[in-house]
């Protein structure tokens, strides 16, 4: 049933592939006959169509030729292209398929290929199977960036046969992108995963030390005259959701269970110059995951992950760096997506003498998304919501009232990239805007306009060996003076420290500026050795947080990186890779405020167990945050080690040992301990728990009140602390198409204050000058518990079309004493009243 090989594509008789070779694939238009997708390959065409093989290994043997033979056929017609993928097998009873949710990856046996439509060497289209008949899709960017919210419509069959097994495809045109011309060249990869022996092929070659893969693409010929069909798509949705609150946010005039019901819907329409519109009018994500618990006691805001479907599918487009690497340089973003749709800015309780209504997230109206690259290699991305004015009901005795905690409000982002050389070079810029509506009192408090913009440059030069990225930006927020107060005071600047002379607060500022700058010059392929230098700005007045996302300002920051790497197996270590990091923080007036150094070590021992060591010294770094407005503190040196082993992946059973120990030169410490264990006892069905601990004594906990006590002096408590959580999750695919998903996370942390502080000289050489001890009529010991869960049945009723049955629920209960006791404690969080929500949902794809 496979056919014959060696006559169609002679096979290559020198074990090590000359990687060098050119690698052309030719695409045949098909006849009258229509292909059934079924993966039985019993159409005509398939047997005598000719096709490529001679795959090279990328793993284990990098080079090499792969040890079990591929076949794959590329055909074509006015509609769709058609691959089949013979993958032969000597051991057919060993390949590896496990049942799983879409786009989820598993220790299978893999099987696809990937598209440049644009043949820009930068973009592609994935797709990928598993014996099992489980779909991946992915959408790359920047040569190697994946994008696996990507989810276009296409069909695939597999079936499994004596000498191996085979995967039929058919992608659709209008699932892709491409420029309207008679004659079509495509960049073309195909790649096989063998999961019992661990070997990673491709049909073009991939060294394990190249810096893209885009690049490294073959060339597809032979298209000629294809429809380049633009296809409208609308995805409508209805929606019922009961929510049930727990008895401490109940009150008599507020409904409960309180019952809903909602439509909304997408549209999708492709452009004739390859760009496409997303709409989305009153979109509802009830089906996602929760957000993680936390008890954040920092003066920092947490970052959370996007899961919204609309803004997760092509956001590497509008991913916009300000920072570089760890600390004060990583993280921060221009665009943060989980501002559109935020909790509000206002958020109330309910007492016993008033009840409290109000949303937990604001409503998004709708959002509207042009994306997509021209033939020209214009990559052009464009992106704005609005959402609506949120108000919670208050009621008091017999009366009622409303309350604005959420201004009307309006986002826009917009990115533009152009490359030249081939895509060596790529220059582009980006420019967002986020407006509210004036009018109420909150917004007063609020920036009326906030906008931020970008110009970024990329240059590869050494066939993509070496890597130049540059970045400016600027940033300028106007409102109302209490806005601008609120901006000065933030934590991210901090303008009324009293020993920054470089700053200045003026509070009936009208309008607040800055500007951000990042580079970094590195060699990222060919070789064992790679190095990078770099810096990143932000000037005091720089803010991008009403549609970004930063920690801290006002501080320049360089560091220098050195590793060595080792593919080729040895005795003990199938690879390694060794590093070291040094950097150095200064504020905008020329102080030092920070600096150290971290090595770095990982590893695959031979049975691909994997093990990771990070051991990192901080010296003294003056912290401008620690008082929150006051002066700059010396916290002392520290060091912490960090690491993690893991069992190999491809197992039933597979095992994850996570620990952190941090030890301060004040004499204090911390650790953490995080094992997780993930097993499969069968093909359609994995559990995985991971438990969480961590404890240890801050002794300079900042007391939020401390200005009220001992003379408006700053104090610091010594807190002990606790933390658990656990991560439960749990998946059961009946079939491809239907999936139940479970997620559970406790939550419980535990603090408490042995003493307290007050802060004498924040600069003193030794640290036990710095503070002395002091007697703070206050205590805030705590103990927090919650529980969050999600259960989600997912059918894929037809192809694009999906039901959802959801139930969520939350659990939150708060004591002020301070002792931990596991046991104690989650029998309390399990029995305190519970939050639940149970949705209905149904979506239809349709095109025209």
């Amino acid at each position: 049933m496979l056919g014959i090989l060696t006559p169609l594509c002679p096979i290559i008789s020198a074990k090590k592939y000359p990687v060098n070779l050119k690698k052309v694939a030719i695409a045949y238009r098909t006849s009258a006959e229509k292909i059934k997708i079924d993966g039985k390959l019993d159409e005509k065409i398939w047997n005598r169509l000719p096709g490529i093989s001679n795959f090279i290994q990328h793993e284990p043997e990098e080079g090499e030729i792969a040890s079990q033979k591929s076949f794959v056929q590329i055909a074509y017609d006015n509609d769709a292209l058609y691959i089949a993928f013979r993958a032969y097998d000597s051991s057919p009873n060993s390949i590896k398929k496990y049942l799983t949710r879409r786009d989820r990856d598993s220790p299978s046996d893999w099987v696809g290929f990937a598209v440049d439509s644009y043949h820009d060497r930068r973009t592609a289209f994935a797709f990928l199977v598993n014996p099992a008949d489980v779909k991946i899709d992915i959408r790359l960017s920047n040569d190697n960036v994946q994008d696996l919210n990507w989810d276009a419509i296409w069909d695939v069959a597999t079936h499994i046969y004596s000498n191996g097994w085979v995967a039929e495809f058919r992608v659709p045109y209008n699932q892709l992108r491409f420029p309207k011309e008679d004659s079509l060249s495509w960049g073309f990869q195909a790649m096989r995963v063998v999961s019992r022996i661990n070997e990673t092929s491709y049909w073009s070659p991939r060294p394990k030390d190249a810096a893209g893969f885009v690049s490294l693409f073959g060339t597809l010929e032979g298209l000629n005259r294809v429809n380049n069909v633009e296809a409208l798509q609308i995805l409508p949705y209805a929606m019922a959701t009961s929510h049930n609150k727990p008895p401490s946010e109940r009150h008599a005039n507020i409904q409960n269970p309180l019952n809903t019901y909602d439509i909304g819907g997408e549209i999708k329409y492709p452009f004739p110059n390859n760009l496409t519109l997303d709409l989305t009018i009153n979109p509802d994500y009830g089906q996602v995951e929760s957000d993680p618990s936390e008890f954040n006691l920092t003066a920092y805001e947490t970052y959370f992950d996007e899961k919204r479907p609309f803004f997760l599918e092509g956001s590497n487009l509008f991913n916009y760096k300000v920072g570089i690497g760890m600390g004060r340089m990583a993280g921060g973003h221009l665009f943060y997506s989980r501002r559109i749709g935020r909790i509000p800015h206002t958020r109330l309780s309910n007492s016993p003498e008033f009840g409290v209504e109000q949303p937990p997230s604001t409503t998004i109206l709708g959002a509207a998304k042009i994306s997509g690259r021209t033939k020209n290699g214009w990559s052009i991305g464009i992106l704005n919501a609005m959402t609506k004015e949120e108000q919670a009901t208050i009621y008091e005795a017999n009366t009622k009232r409303l309350q604005v905690v959420e201004p009307l409000s309006n986002y826009f982002v917009s990115r533009i990239q152009r490359d030249f050389n081939q895509g060596r070079t790529v220059l582009g810029g980006m420019a967002t805007n986020v407006y509210r509506q004036p009018g109420s009192d909150l917004a007063k408090t609020l920036p009326r306009t906030a906008t931020t913009g970008g110009i970024d440059l990329t240059h590869k030069w050494e066939h993509h060996t070496y890597e130049f990225n540059l970045s400016v930006m600027g940033s300028q927020v106007t409102g109302d003076t209490l806005a601008m107060q609120r901006e000065q005071l933030s934590s991210a600047r901090y303008y009324q420290r009293p020993d920054a002379e470089h700053l200045k607060y003026d509070p009936q500022r009208t309008s607040l500026a800055g500007f951000a700058g990042r580079f970094n010059l590195r060699k990222v392929g060919t070789g064992h050795w790679k190095w990078a230098v770099g810096g990143v700005t932000r000037s005091p007045g720089f803010e991008i947080n009403d549609i970004g996302y930063m920690q801290t300002a006002d501080f320049n920051s360089f560091f220098v990186w050195l590793g060595y790497n080792e593919y080729t197996p040895g005795i003990i270590l199938r690879t390694y890779s060794v590093s070291s990091k040094a950097w150095k923080y200064f504020d905008y007036s020329a102080t030092a405020i920070g600096n150290g150094v971290q090595f770095a070590l990982s590893a695959q021992f031979i049975n691909y167990w994997s093990f990771q060591l990070w051991l990192t010294r901080n010296q003294q770094n003056l912290d401008t945050g620690l008082l929150r407005g006051g002066p700059a503190f010396l916290l002392p040196a520290h060091t912490s080690i960090f690491y993690q082993l893991q069992t190999d992946n491809r197992k039933p059973l597979q095992i994850t040992l996570k620990s952190m120990y941090e030890k301060w030169e004040s004499g204090f410490s911390s650790w953490s301990l995080s094992p997780t264990v993930l097993v499969r006892p069968i093909g359609r069905f994995d559990f995985s728990v991971s438990l969480n601990y961590a404890s240890g004594i801050n002794d300079l906990q900042y007391i939020p009140l401390s200005t009220k006590f001992l003379n408006n002096n700053y104090v610091l408590g010594r807190l002990d602390r606790s933390i658990f959580y656990s991560t439960i999750r749990a998946n059961l695919t009946l079939t491809p198409n239907l999936t139940l998903q479970y997620y559970g996370m406790p939550y419980i942390t535990v603090g408490h204050y042995l003493k307290f502080h007050t802060v004498k000289d924040p600069r003193a050489p030794v640290y036990r000058d710095r503070i002395q001890d002091a007697a703070v009529p206050w205590n805030n010991d705590f103990n927090y518990r919650q529980f969050k869960s999600n259960l989600v049945l997912r059918w894929e009723y037809k192809s694009g079309s999906t039901f959802y049955f959801v139930w969520s629920q939350g659990i939150t209960s708060f004591e002020q004493y301070g002792q931990f006791n596991f046991a104690d404690d989650a029998h309390q969080l399990f029995n305190s009243p519970s939050e639940n929500i149970f949705l209905v949902k149904i979506t239809r794809w349709l095109n025209f």
